[in-house]
């Protein structure tokens, strides 16, 4: 127990800190199978299966989608994951963007960071910073001011670049090494059970809701995600801050690994709780879909990060909940 109360206290730091740094008032959040964005925006976070940016949005932008199209001006900064991600506007202030497929045709006012199975910077574009792309396939036709860092298999420059590049390709993975991983996840979470089943429990009364709720927890493990990493940078680049960005880091991380691994639990235990009571079977069942579900194309990428963003907001209650009982015995 002092392991796991240490653990949930590390965690109940980051929400805090959470709770005082990030402005929530101002944000617009929508969600759904399709959306399309026709009106200007302020700040806004969007989720959905195909998400269409048509209007100009005044300040930030985080979205998430099997398929995200920007055909509009973003004032402020951009932050896009989803299997195919399309950047025709132009972008005021800093690109980050995680999917299967990224294309860049649009300006950047800071600098890009992008990562995927293939990334383009298309010939009108203009980088006002520096770029950063690791991946796959890389490729950069257009203007860029800064420097030009790539990780990846294979890199083209058919563009103009400033400042200095830099090209590391990365070496081919063994075969099978994420089914090699996968198993790996299968018996850390049945050693779980086996040692601690009545925490997956815990975790399943706090992701296993639905409506408005679920989306509600989605975006607080997503908010989390973000502003813990954020706070885990801002604590390395103090020395003084190092020790304790190590202890986050390792906190953060842990977290990360059991998010999908609650899921698994939640996801199994709906699919055949009528039919049995075996929490292994639960996990084994929940594991598998999800398994299934992280290789479909274009929304693999979407379904984890929808389900790592459940799970770490699972945690993130299950800590309020130690907090409070331990206010209770005082």
């Amino acid at each position: 127990m002092g392991k796991q109360s240490g653990f949930l206290a590390i965690l109940f730091l980051i929400v805090v800190l959470i709770s005082l740094i990030v402005p929530v008032t101002s944000i617009e959040v929508t969600s759904g199978g399709q959306v399309v964005i026709d009106q200007p925006k302020k700040d806004l976070i969007v989720s959905a299966g195909k998400v269409m940016v048509v209007a100009p949005v005044e300040g930030d932008l985080i979205v998430a989608g099997g398929e995200v199209d920007i055909l509009n001006n973003i004032g402020g900064d951009l932050i896009a994951t989803g299997g195919k991600i399309d950047l025709k506007g132009d972008v005021g202030g800093k690109l980050i963007a995680a999917g299967g497929d990224v294309r860049v045709s649009g300006n950047v006012g800071r600098f890009v960071i992008a990562t995927g199975g293939g990334v383009v910077i298309e010939e009108n574009s203009e980088i006002n910073g520096d770029v950063l792309l690791a991946g796959g396939k890389m490729e950069n036709k257009g203007f860029i001011k800064g420097n030009l860092t790539v990780f990846g298999r294979t890199f083209e420059n058919h563009g103009t670049i400033m400042g200095k590049q830099t090209f590391k390709g990365t070496t081919i993975l063994p075969p099978y090494l994420s089914e090699i991983f996968a198993a790996g996840f299968l018996v850390l979470g049945l050693i779980m059970l086996w040692f601690k089943s009545g925490l997956f429990e815990r975790a399943n009364s706090k992701i296993e809701v639905g409506g408005m709720e679920l989306i509600k927890r989605i975006l607080i493990g997503l908010g989390g995600i973000i502003v813990s990493a954020i706070i885990i940078v801002l604590l390395f680049i103090s020395v003084v801050g190092i020790p304790s960005a190590l202890l986050v880091l390792a906190a953060f991380t842990i977290a990360l690994l059991l998010s999908n691994l609650f899921v698994s639990y939640t996801a199994g235990k709906s699919l055949i709780s009528s039919k049995t009571r075996n929490p292994y079977l639960y996990f084994v069942a929940g594991f598998l879909v999800l398994f299934i579900a992280f290789r479909l194309p274009y929304i693999g990428d979407l379904i984890r990060l929808i389900t790592t963003s459940l799970g770490f907001a699972g945690i993130i209650y299950l800590m309020r909940d130690w907090r409070k009982s331990k206010s209770q015995e005082v």
